[in-house]
């Protein structure tokens, strides 16, 4: 079923318009978004309606309530808004993020992907900017709009997954490969706590100061983690890529316990 809408008109007027972009066009009215795509994409309302119905991931990810159709054939979908959110990106720029608070925020999110793969749903676009952090420093994903559904195809997947696993041809047909590559979300997710180490660490601290950083760091990582490490200081932002979860490489006992709690008993990962 769609929620039918004119474009311009009612909820859809200049007056709710909360983003403007390439692709797409976003309207805030009653604390829902109302997301109308720009260009045809059909294939997307199929992977919306198995969206719709996992209830159960609600409050991990900001997931489509129902799918909206235009006036003039546009088609989209309804989300609930997050009040007082900020972008992943903008929290980190804006705020003196600790490495420990950091680490929390990565778990969380290792914790809540593997409950959305284990609904069979790989993200495919996960980055700063897809992920909310709330007004109680709870992170929550959005922009579910490239997820790829077991069974369906979606056109793109995140630059990144190919660059790691030297795909050349971008087409869709390449998304089952890279999928059977292992859980190219967690990959990201590994890549982000790396850029943040790069910034923070590594970039504004001189090579006597990351050294110590690098030996301080050495009580929460295994060696193969530091070696990555390492190289970021003479390889700009060129990053190794572990099939670890974010919880798995840190020696901290009293993190692995919080971890584990999070993660209960819900399946094992192999990345092959």
């Amino acid at each position: 079923m769609y929620f039918e809408c004119s474009l311009g008109h009612g909820i859809l007027s200049n007056n709710n318009l909360y983003y403007s972009g390439d692709t797409s066009l976003i309207y805030l009215h009653n604390n829902l978004l109302y997301k109308v795509y720009l260009k045809k994409e059909p294939y997307k309302r199929k992977v919306l309606d198995i969206l719709i119905s996992k209830d159960n991931l609600r409050n991990i990810g900001v997931l489509p309530i129902k799918k909206l159709v235009t006036d003039t054939n546009q088609y989209g979908m309804i989300m609930h808004y997050i009040p007082n959110a900020v972008t992943f990106r903008k929290y980190l720029q804006n705020n003196h993020v600790s490495l420990d608070t950091m680490l929390n925020i990565m778990i969380t999110l290792s914790d809540h992907l593997k409950l959305i793969n284990k609904e069979k749903i790989h993200f495919s676009d996960l980055h700063h900017n897809n992920i909310l952090i709330d007004e109680y420093h709870n992170p929550i994903y959005i922009d579910f709009d490239d997820a790829v559904v077991d069974g369906y195809n979606s056109t793109h997947i995140c630059a990144l997954a190919y660059n790691l696993h030297n795909v050349q041809d971008k087409s869709y047909e390449y998304e089952d490969k890279l999928i059977n590559y292992g859980n190219l979300d967690q990959e990201c997710l590994f890549i982000m706590l790396l850029n943040y180490l790069l910034d923070i660490y590594i970039e504004k601290q001189s090579y006597d100061n990351f050294n110590y950083i690098v030996k301080w760091l050495n009580k929460y990582f295994p060696s193969d983690f530091i070696k990555a490490i390492k190289a970021l200081k003479t390889l700009g932002d060129e990053v190794i890529p572990y099939q670890y979860y974010v919880g798995d490489f840190i020696k901290d006992l009293d993190i692995k316990k919080q971890c584990k709690k999070l993660r209960g008993d819900l399946y094992a990962y192999h990345r092959f």
